[in-house]
């Protein structure tokens, strides 16, 4: 990833400091993340830790809260301090004291395109012809935006080119976004793209059997009243949609009164639960209204991207029970599963596997965030 900085002079005293934290991270047998998921609805928290000496990925904590609807908006933060009293209550939840963390912007927020660029340009090089060239790509005036590449190693169809993946976003969501966090008495350490965070997270999850049609696969967030669907082709290139759903979740992953006083207080702070285990309400969304939900997100984002889209991943706070999905998976003829992260990872002495797996779905973007934050 090359990034965009403006009036930055060397200091020998950065590098000292930079080079002390190489050795530490080599020389230390751990090393911790913690990643923030903040959405239009709610915070989510997962803390990793990297044991440098197997590479192996383990759980210290995780948390979640609500956010008020007046507190956000679409892709942007309006009420820095209600979204920063909703940080602390999940960075509480988890227990976590780690105060440097990994956040995320929403796909919906950010502009990402695979463009044509000269062979054989340094990242400086690319900073420039990005910049002379910016107004071909992106629809707002260079220094209102934040703008990142990667480059794929994917050949250009024209000759002496080669092909890179360009992200761009407002730097008033981003700034909107910092804010928050910082409110919280926190520090943003690296800014990442939803989606993005998401993939990262199910990179190892097993979701397609069919070689055929490759890795690519829809992944879609169902909450109380909304669906997310992301896509990210093979190029990179994104494919993401947020709408209310016509019936509304509501009550679908809620416990009901009873249930919830006798749950621990662990278990109360998040309230998230399978369908399989559940009272719904009356107003909960039947199984045939996700059903077709899920179906005219799956002919969106194949219209859209001309891929025939092989599986769908499903999280979110209110995915599916087992067997819902089978009746799902049957009507879609797709195969559809739901997104654990956690699947290859150990958990902390002080977690309950089986209480982390209940909430599995629901963390995903948050532990991608917190993988970023160790890669």
């Amino acid at each position: 990833m090359g990034i965009f900085m403006n009036n930055v002079s060397l200091d020998t005293g950065l590098i000292t400091n930079a080079c002390r934290a190489v050795k530490k991270r080599f020389f230390t047998t751990s090393c911790s993340s913690l990643g923030i998921d903040i959405n239009s609805h709610s915070v989510r928290v997962v803390e990793l830790d990297l044991n440098n000496v197997d590479s192996t990925y383990q759980v210290n904590g995780f948390g979640y809260a609500t956010i008020s609807q007046s507190a956000t908006a679409v892709n942007c933060i309006e009420d820095a301090d209600r979204v920063a009293d909703a940080v602390a209550e999940a960075i509480s939840l988890s227990g976590s004291k780690l105060q440097h963390v990994a956040t995320a912007v929403s796909g919906s927020s950010v502009i990402s395109k695979v463009v044509d660029v000269p062979c054989g340009l340094t990242d400086d090089e690319l900073e420039i012809f990005l910049s002379l060239n910016s107004d071909k790509y992106i629809p707002f005036p260079l220094n209102e935006v934040a703008i990142d590449f990667q480059k794929l190693n994917i050949p250009s169809a024209t000759k002496d080119r080669e092909k890179i993946l360009l992200t761009a976003c407002r730097r008033d969501v981003i700034d909107k976004l910092v804010a928050a966090i910082n409110t919280a008495n926190l520090s943003v350490q690296v800014i990442d793209v939803a989606p993005f965070a998401t993939e990262r997270a199910l990179e190892n999850f097993p979701r397609n059997p069919n070689p055929e049609n490759g890795d690519l696969g829809l992944i879609v967030e169902i909450g109380e009243n909304y669906i997310v669907c992301n896509l990210i082709d093979n190029e990179g290139a994104l494919f993401v949609r947020e709408e209310a759903i016509n019936s509304s979740l509501k009550g679908v992953n809620k416990l009901s009164q009873d249930e919830f006083s006798r749950a621990s207080p662990s278990y109360r702070s998040s309230s998230i639960q399978s369908r399989a285990e559940i009272k719904k309400d009356p107003c909960g969304i039947s199984l045939k209204t996700l059903t077709a939900e899920l179906k005219r997100a799956l002919q969106m984002a194949s219209s859209s991207t001309n891929y025939e889209i092989g599986n769908l991943v499903l999280i979110g706070e209110a995915v599916p029970s087992i067997n819902e999905l089978d009746a799902i998976q049957e009507s879609l003829e797709r195969k559809v599963s739901l997104g654990n992260p956690f699947q290859s990872m150990r958990f902390g002495p002080h977690l309950d596997p089986a209480e982390l797996a209940l909430r599995s779905s629901v963390l995903v973007t948050a532990c991608g965030l917190a993988l970023r934050g160790l890669s």
